[in-house]
């Protein structure tokens, strides 16, 4: 980090394990934290005290000015966020709001600049504990097979191109073809469906049960939204009847990853973090 404090640090909370688990890691590390809680960060109650904002859409911009005047310089952004709704009216409006018709990481780089221009540094929750990174190997008991190897790799070749539009970071894919991609209703929708079409896709060996692929979009703000995997992933996709989750090595944060793995070797899935173009 950059600046004078650099044991200050506040820390944009949403949905999902992420948020406490980086506001953690952050106390342990004797960081200084304040929380600005979005709807659907339920937090431990020994973060409680923490947070001192709550702010809407149209209020983010005042709660970081009161930060950012009492000393606090740097942000890091955790966990997920449900689109608000907002009228076109808004976008007309109001400038400095960022236009919710586009697709998420169009979105969270307008935020991100809101954020700048507000007077912070944008540090990514990677960047401040990186063994939350995914390293590339095999995590656990199983290994792919070969068929789960190629349907990985045409799962990335399919993410690579709905991520260039903007659309998801994750795709099941079984023999080749592809039975489900992410949308903006996420991974465990995603992994929903798939548990309900999989069966319409005959393998052609036993070994080919299909496989859950999911890396970062081409040019991702990664500081602000790197894509996660944890148990409540594994869960989905045993329920789908997946042989293994393959991600993107170094892109792609492991929440909980013990339990990752022992809840992934329960289930006889493999986790494969793998680097681009590995076979």
């Amino acid at each position: 980090m950059t600046g004078d404090q650099t044991g200050q640090i506040v820390v944009v909370a949403g949905s999902g394990r992420y948020p406490d688990l980086l506001i953690g890691e952050l106390i342990d590390r004797e960081y200084d934290v304040k929380i600005l809680a979005l709807p659907g960060f339920d937090p431990d109650q020994k973060f409680q005290y923490l947070i001192v904002d709550s702010p809407s859409l149209e209020t983010f911009t005042q709660s970081l000015e009161r930060l950012h005047h009492d000393g606090y310089y740097h942000i890091a952004f955790a966990g997920a966020v449900r689109r608000p709704r907002q009228s076109s009216d808004a976008v007309a409006d109001q400038s400095g709001l960022p236009d919710l018709r586009q697709g998420d990481d169009a979105i969270l780089k307008q935020i991100v600049q809101i954020t700048e221009n507000a007077g912070f540094e944008v540090i990514g929750g990677h960047q401040l504990v990186p063994e939350l990174v995914a390293t590339p190997g095999i995590l656990g008991q199983q290994s792919p097979s070969a068929e789960d190897r190629q349907d990985v790799a045409r799962a990335a070749e399919i993410v690579r191109v709905i991520g260039a539009l903007d659309v998801g970071q994750a795709a099941v894919v079984v023999n080749r073809q592809c039975v489900a991609v992410e949308t903006a209703a996420g991974t465990n929708a995603m992994l929903d469906f798939a548990a309900k079409t999989i069966d319409r896709v005959n393998p052609i060996s036993d070994h080919a049960r299909g496989i859950l692929y999911k890396a970062p979009k081409p040019g991702q703000e990664l500081r602000i939204d790197m894509p996660t995997i944890g148990t409540d992933t594994v869960r989905h996709a045993a329920a789908s009847g997946l042989s293994g989750i393959a991600i993107e090595a170094h892109t792609v944060l492991i929440l909980d990853r013990s339990d990752v793995i022992a809840a992934a070797d329960a289930h006889e899935m493999f986790v494969w973090a793998r680097n681009p173009g590995e076979e």
